[in-house]
């Protein structure tokens, strides 16, 4: 038999402090249920054989735990509590971040709460803050502060980002502000032209084809749709707008076009100012060659492109010129179906020549891609599979024009 010596005991400061080694997500200074339950333990492992611990002494420890179990329970609902009453209202907090560690204020109106893992949160301009962090409350305080602050925004290229308190994520966004909106707890920009990458649809009627989402964004071109989007670091949000058009790559991936997406202004991060002149500024390029730039899905994403002024068009936002005989490099083709091989773009495009195509064109300099509608007037096809053709009717921004030639 194993001889037991009085060092061998550990007094409970030693256990705790064992315990806390061993926790790392909890913060110094608290003694949860865990730590609870395994201070008993640890304390009936190490108890003197000799002297056990008395049975009444036992009971009072475990109706310790269980005054402790409810006390948490009261707590995380008081948390809880806390939270929702301070939706719509102006909150400061302190905040620390996580790669720097420093800590910092943060202002705001509370649009949402999130609780997770036993922590209550409340979300403000797309962030994350413990309720316990919050250090001033406006009470009453609406999240409006009049659209009028806002009206310079209307009419403006802007990014902006989304929040979705389901998934904790948040996306940003390029489009053109048409309106401001008031909302409940907060106001929004109205944004139209905002290209997404969808990854799901958020519909009723859900369908395992594997067609079902082709299928059901053509059938609703020019309606309301709700829709998951997604970017390149993975995250996901669920937004609404109106679906203007949409297309497929080679890879399956659905890019659309959405308008009437609404944007917290509290998220708004860049503003660009629209500069549109009257039309009749350049009715002088009508017959003349010239190159310019096509844009892409974000705004620094251009395709240069060159071709002879057929006549020229004032957009809502901006003015172009349109051109014909634009030599391109077409990458993929814009059709609503899924399949998307090289052999069925070849037969397409052979089919299509003399109509109004949607393509996807890349710049042979930079690698940049945007999607163009446009008559095709002639494709060729080489030995490598690249396919260049020659478009008519390609409305380029009159703003993008870098080179007039007679």
């Amino acid at each position: 038999m194993e001889a037991i010596y009085a060092g061998n005991f550990k007094t409970i400061e030693q256990i705790i402090a064992d315990s806390a080694k061993n926790t790392s997500d909890r913060k110094l200074g608290e003694l949860g249920k865990d730590e609870f339950l395994n201070l008993l333990i640890t304390q009936l492992r190490y108890q003197d054989p000799l002297n056990p611990v008395d049975d009444k002494e036992f009971i009072a420890q475990m109706a310790q735990f269980s005054a402790l179990e409810q006390m948490r329970n009261l707590n995380d609902g008081m948390s809880q509590y806390r939270a929702y009453s301070l939706l719509g209202k102006s909150v400061t907090a302190n905040l620390v971040d996580k790669d720097s560690n420093e800590s910092m204020l943060i202002s705001g109106i509370v649009a949402g709460v999130r609780v997770q893992q036993g922590r209550t949160y409340v979300i403000v301009k797309g962030r994350e803050i413990p309720v316990e962090n919050i250090m001033e409350v406006a009470e009453g305080t609406s999240a409006s502060s009049g659209l009028h602050a806002y009206s310079g925004y209307v009419g403006r290229k802007a990014e902006g980002g989304i929040f979705d308190p389901e998934t904790g994520d948040i996306i940003y966004v390029n489009g053109v502000i048409s309106s401001v909106q008031k909302g409940i707890y907060e106001d929004y920009a109205v944004m139209d032209g905002v290209r997404v990458i969808i990854s799901g649809i958020l519909a009723e009627e859900q369908s395992a084809d594997p067609n079902f989402r082709i299928e059901y964004l053509e059938s609703h071109r020019d309606r309301k749709v709700d829709v998951e989007i997604t970017d390149q670091n993975g995250a996901f949000v669920a937004v609404r707008g109106l679906l203007r058009d949409f297309e497929t790559d080679a890879y399956g991936t659905i890019y659309a076009t959405l308008d009437e997406v609404y944007v917290p202004v509290d998220n708004i991060t860049n503003l660009e100012k629209i500069a549109k002149d009257n039309i009749s500024a350049y009715t002088g390029l009508i017959g003349y060659n010239v190159s310019g730039s096509v844009r892409g899905s974000g705004f620094s994403d251009y395709v240069a492109v060159s071709g002879t002024v057929r006549y020229v068009e004032a957009g809502q936002y901006e003015n172009y010129v349109v051109i014909d005989g634009a030599s391109v490099e077409i990458v993929d083709v814009v059709t609503g179906s899924s399949d998307a091989d090289m052999d069925y773009k070849k037969n397409w495009l052979s089919e299509n020549v003399g109509n109004t195509v949607t393509v996807v064109i890349r710049d042979g300099k930079t690698g940049k891609r945007a999607t163009v509608t446009a008559v095709l007037n002639s494709c060729e096809f080489n030995e490598n599979g690249d396919i260049t053709a020659l478009l008519d009717s390609l409305r380029v921004p009159a703003d993008s024009i870098t080179e007039i030639r007679p």
